[in-house]
Parts: C-alpha cells; structure tokens; sequence
C-alpha cells in the first residue's frame, strides 16, 4: 500500500512541476519579446538625436553664412559711395571746363566782329566747337556713368533693408503673413510634425503656426528645427483639438501676431522726490527694442523655447496606489502605422482611426493585442 501513495505523490508531483513550467516558458517568452520593443524603440530614439544634432548644425552653418553676405554687401555699398563721390567731383571739374570753353568761344565770336582775318578765326572756332562737343559727349557719359552709381546704390540699399528685415524676423520668430505649408509627416504619438518647407521656403525657427482645417484651427505648432527643403515642429501643448488628429496634407499658415501693447503713460518725476539711490536707470518702457543691449552693454540672455513634452516612459514604476497613469485626451495615432509612408496619392490624408479605449490599470502595454 506504501508504495501506491508514493506513486500517486510522485505523478502529482510531476503534473505540478510540468505546469509551473509550462507557465513559466510563456512569462520568459513575454518577456523577450518586451526587451525586443524597448531596443528596437531606444534604436529609434538614438537616431532622431543625431539627426537634430546635424540640422542644429546645418543652420548654425547658414547663418554664418548669411552674416558673411551681409557683411560683403555693406563692403560693396561702401565701395560704391566712394565711386560715386569721385564721379561727382569729375562731374564738376568737366562742367567748368565746359564753361571756360563756352566763353572762349563767346570771345572768338566778338574778335571774328574786329579782326580782319576771318579764315583764322573760323578755323579756331572750329576747332573750339570741336572740343565743346568733346566735353559734352565727356559730361553726358558721366552724368550716365553717375546715374547708373546712382541706381547700384539703391538696389544695394534695398537688398540690405531686406536682409536687416529677415533678420530681425528670424530673431523674433515671425514667419511672412502670406507664409503657407502643408504637413509631410505627422507623428502625433511623440508630438511633432515634418512640414514640406524650410529656410529656402520662409521657415524660421521658434516660429508658431497654425494648423487649419478648411475655416477651422485644429492645432498651434512651434517650429524647432528648419533645414533647406523642410523644418520640423512641435505641437504646443493643449492647442489640439479633442478627438483630433494632424494629417498629412493638413495646410499650415503663420499664426496671427498679437498686436503691440501700448507704452504705458509715464509720470511727470516729482521736483521734490529724492533721486534714487545708486544712480539706478528706471526700467525700459513696454515698446522699447527687446534686442537693444543695456546699459552694461551685454543684452540678457533670451528666455528658453519650452521643451517638447517627452511621451510616456513605458517602463515607468506604477504609483504608490497601484493606479496607471491617466491617459491623454487626444488619441495617438496607431503604432502599426509607419510613420515613415509616403503620404497617399491625391494628397488626400486617410480617415483618422477610432479612438481607442483607454487601457485597464496596471495593464501591461508591451502585451500582445489579441
């Protein structure tokens, strides 16, 4: 009898242990298969740094380049004033010699009257007539050559103002009114948008627009990196609408400027009040230049553009109560997707996928879907 309940606890006891590890292959399995996702994911991530890092210094590039252009131009504009000033002074010089020989013919003329030999005198006329003509073909050719001066110095001037206007565009951020794009790629799950233009098409970093629909914004965007061809931007947090997603083809505009806050009235300084200690300089009125440098000749440092918000850490710890973290109001596009696909023929952008429904706390997000 003893050694039939020894039987019976050893084929117990082998049916348990072929359970725990059947249960345990699946665990091992589903864990693979997470650390699988978490490479191929930190893979992704370090290869968009790298891309930044190199269209940070692409335009870091073309700007020095720019300030060189600039800087070749104002040699030239200087250049072109000295000329012009030497033409001007051969303009007079040629202009009383003109003169001089308009009265030696006034002479001529008067002796012609009084003496007898008029062969002579009309020779000499002659020849005098001769170098008037000369001096007047020579005064016409520089009134010309000043003239074309003239309107090199415009052109240069107009080509300066336009270059000191996309500066200082470029400094504040504002994009031309009549600026349009259109949405290349949208990756509405990490935030940012690709647009189909860059700095040969008008796109200036740090720029907000607008992204419409038909008559409708459906989202802000702020444009962080702009290489030649395209420019990357991010979506300003809370701009996008409920249950709305940026679709490929989607236009975008330049965001309307606010406009000028008035100066704010300034009191007349009371005679009998005491000047303030230190020699302290009053603050810079509401519509003074905010790139001009203070007083100690350095400007202050522009305040820094607000950081992207970073998608969600999966591998993050549950809070002390157990409860996943809230999902986001919009929905994220679906993860299968590629977001690498060329947009669809026709420009036209598919319909956006269901929402989908908000996952059960502490589920696990690297699980299989069924």
């Amino acid at each position: 009898m003893l050694w039939k309940v020894l039987s019976i606890f050893s084929a117990l006891a082998l049916a348990a242990g072929a359970y725990f590890a059947n249960l345990n292959r699946g665990v091992h399995e589903q864990e693979r298969v997470m650390g699988d996702r978490a490479k191929s994911n930190l893979e992704k991530t370090d290869a968009l740094m790298k891309e930044i890092a190199e269209v940070k210094t692409q335009r870091d590039e073309e700007l020095k380049t720019a300030e060189t252009k600039r800087d070749q131009i104002k040699s030239q504009v200087t250049e072109v004033d000295t000329n012009t000033t030497a033409k001007q002074a051969e303009v007079e010089l040629l202009k009383k010699s003109h003169e001089e020989v308009s009265k030696q013919l006034t002479q001529l003329e008067e002796q012609i009257r009084k003496a007898g030999d008029i062969k002579l005198l009309v020779a000499d006329i002659e020849k005098l007539n001769k170098e008037k003509e000369a001096s007047v073909a020579e005064v016409t050719n520089k009134d010309q050559q000043l003239a074309f001066a003239d309107e090199k110095i415009k052109k240069v001037t107009l080509e300066i103002g336009n270059m000191g206007e996309v500066q200082k565009r470029m400094r504040a951020g504002v994009l031309a009114p009549d600026f349009t794009a259109r949405v290349s790629a949208p990756f509405n799950e990490f935030g940012f948008v690709i647009l189909n233009k860059g700095n040969l098409g008008g796109m200036i970093a740090n720029a907000i627009l607008d992204v419409k629909r038909g008559r409708y914004v459906v989202a802000k965007l702020k444009v962080r990196d702009v290489e030649q061809a395209s420019s990357v931007a991010d979506v300003v947090p809370g701009t996008l609408a409920q249950g709305e997603t940026i679709r490929p083809g989607d236009l975008v505009v330049a965001a309307p400027q606010p406009p000028a806050p008035a100066p704010a009235p300034t009191a007349a300084p009371d005679p009998g009040a005491p000047a303030p200690a230190g020699g302290a300089t009053p603050a810079p009125a509401p519509g003074a230049d905010p790139f001009a440098a203070p007083g100690g000749g350095m400007a202050p440092a522009a305040p820094a553009a607000p950081a992207a918000p970073a998608a969600a850490d999966p591998f993050a710890p549950a809070p002390a109560g157990g409860m996943a973290p809230a999902a986001p109001a919009a929905p994220a596009a679906p993860s299968a997707a590629d977001p690498f696909a060329p947009a669809p023929a026709g420009g036209m952008a598919p319909a956006p996928a269901p929402a989908p429904t908000t996952p059960p706390a502490g589920a696990d997000p690297f699980a299989p879907k069924p």
